[in-house]
């Protein structure tokens, strides 16, 4: 045993020492989670494959669990993420075989062979209580953005962390609840409630094909649509999936008039003109 002042837990939600924290009673839980499915696959190629140059993939295909995926390329391997809950292997090999991912993936790839697979969990709620006595739970084991990884909420509620425990101590949980626990909470929370919307509106839009196509061609510039429009909704897309920017302010862009009129003008279009069902990738 070890006497200390205080102790911090910087552990991640993939760790199993959440169940020591939960059970020094002071209300802490492990945050919800959802899953992904990361798998690395070996090209015959030297080199990235000319299919990807250096770009970075996101899909966005309808294949429900799957949210959203992600296709990494690195020299002479690709690494795939899938998004999603409760994913297995099965999904992984269905997502692949898909035409519009076949399009984008060297033909000497063996998508029934991964060289190496693993399910990693991330957070997507908080928890709980975050402070106890000589006690402080910090990084996305406490609370992160929404889909993202928790190297900003790490900084973020260390620093918070730091400031609170040099005013009141370690010996003061109803100090350390009130003035941690609430407002790292307060730090994310509006932006993760912003982010949990944009992913519902993204995931609805997903099941209208016409609104789907009417997306796609904003965001490729068919019809002209090249200017303002088109550069904000890749944008948009962009930042959702990546996490450059918050979703406060993604959310605001998504209010411009020109682009909400450039939305509806081309659903409608894509509504008169053409018929069938699908989705396709939601950006690149």
């Amino acid at each position: 045993s070890y006497q200390a002042d205080i102790v911090v837990g910087a552990f991640g939600v993939n760790s199993k020492i959440s169940l020591r924290f939960e059970d020094l009673g002071f209300g802490y839980k492990k945050p919800g989670t959802s899953s992904a499915l990361q798998a690395e696959y070996r090209t015959e190629d030297h080199g990235i494959p000319r299919q990807f140059g250096n770009e970075i993939k996101i899909f966005a295909l309808g294949l429900y669990p799957i949210r959203f995926a992600v296709i990494t390329p690195k020299r002479s391997h690709i690494t795939v993420s899938l998004i999603g809950q409760n994913l297995r292997s099965e999904h992984l090999e269905r997502f692949m075989e898909h035409p519009l991912v076949q399009k984008h993936i060297p033909a000497s790839l063996d998508t029934a062979a991964p060289r190496c697979e693993c399910t990693p969990l991330f957070p997507i709620s908080d928890g709980n209580e975050l402070a106890g006595g000589h006690c402080m739970i910090i990084g996305d084991a406490a609370v992160s953005r929404y889909y993202k990884n928790g190297i900003e909420s790490a900084l973020r509620s260390a620093e918070l962390a730091a400031e609170v425990l040099a005013e009141f101590g370690p010996e003061q949980p109803e100090q350390l609840q009130r003035y941690y626990t609430r407002r790292v909470k307060k730090i994310f929370s509006m932006d993760n409630s912003l982010g949990r919307a944009l992913f519902r509106v993204h995931d609805f839009i997903n099941r209208l094909p016409s609104m789907t196509r009417a997306h796609l061609e904003i965001a490729r510039g068919d019809y002209g649509l090249t200017g303002h429009s088109s550069k904000k909704l890749r944008w948009i897309l962009w930042n959702m999936f990546t996490g450059d920017a918050s979703y406060r302010k993604i959310f605001l862009h998504c209010l411009d008039p020109l682009f909400l009129f450039s939305i509806i003008a081309a659903t409608l279009r894509s509504r008169f003109l053409k018929e069938g069902d699908g989705a396709g990738e939601s950006g690149e």
